[in-house]
This record gives structure tokens, sequence and C-alpha cells, in this order.
């Protein structure tokens, strides 16, 4: 399955996410199955390719479901961690 890295800041409340189709490792059509990688964070989900922008080289993606919510926790902890100045170090 197709690779794309992404930063999970950037998903979106409905679960989509605008992607640059160079950073993947493979070929994307409209439909297909990709996983996302937020190599930083150690974190792979998968999503669906929902739109092709053929000008700009980038596509939409939309996490599966169940996904968004797990992308969701994982955005909560971070801010979290962030206000209380812990930064996730224990």
């Amino acid at each position: 399955m197709t690779e794309i890295p992404v930063d999970l800041n950037n998903v979106r409340t409905d679960g989509r996410i605008r992607v640059n189709l160079k950073r993947a490792n493979g070929p994307v059509d409209v439909g297909d199955l990709v996983t996302v990688v937020d190599a930083p964070e150690d974190l792979r989900f998968p999503a669906r390719v929902l739109e092709i922008e053929s000008a700009t080289g980038r596509a939409w993606l939309r996490l599966m479901d169940g996904f968004t919510l797990a992308a969701d926790a994982w955005r909560s902890s971070l801010r979290e961690n962030t206000c209380t100045g812990s930064g996730g170090l224990s």
C-alpha cells in the first residue's frame, strides 16, 4: 500500500488532510486506500484518496472511520501536555 508522509496536526475535524503527492512512495489515484505516516510521532493510519488536484500536485485524503478519533485523541494529548508544560515527557 502506498505511504504518504503527513503531519497529523493538519488533520481537519472532519478527518480530511491535504497532502503533497510528491512525497508518496507509490502511485495514488482517487478512491485508493493509502497509509498516512507521521514519522516523528511513529503513527500510521489508513486513509482514502478523495480528490487529486493535478495542477498543484496535492490530494485530499480522509482518515478511515475510527482512526479519525485516534488522531483527535493524539492531538488532544499534545495540547494537554503543551498546556501543562510537560511537553509529553515523563
